[in-house]
């Protein structure tokens, strides 16, 4: 199996993870979990100095897995974003509501 393909499956299975742990706000568990999925992320820049597969077939699935791993980080950026305006509203002035993720769903530094 292409190491791509492996990350990218790894990478959406972490992202469930961390929609689940943002969902219940068990943040302990969504700290480790954005330890892992940065690891990862690191690990899939390397592998995509890689030679693509050649086989079609292979393409398209990591093409589908990857469309689907966005679709992931859509959503759990959805939710934090949500999370952190109910916590504005809660307790105001407790958060930077700055933007906790960008317009693409990637986490952006405070």
């Amino acid at each position: 199996m292409n190491s791509r393909l492996t990350l990218v499956r790894q990478l959406s299975d972490v992202t469930t993870a961390q929609i689940d742990a943002a969902r219940t706000l068990r943040h302990l568990d969504l700290d480790a979990l954005n330890s892992q999925y940065s690891d990862l992320v690191f690990q899939l820049r390397v592998a995509m100095l890689e030679d693509l597969p050649a086989d079609p077939e292979a393409l398209d699935i990591l093409k589908k897995e990857t469309i689907a791993l966005g679709r992931a980080q859509e959503r759990l950026a959805l939710l934090a974003n949500s999370v952190v305006a109910i916590l504005d509203r809660v307790l105001p002035g407790s958060t930077d509501s700055s933007g906790t993720y960008g317009r693409n769903g990637h986490l952006m530094a405070g």
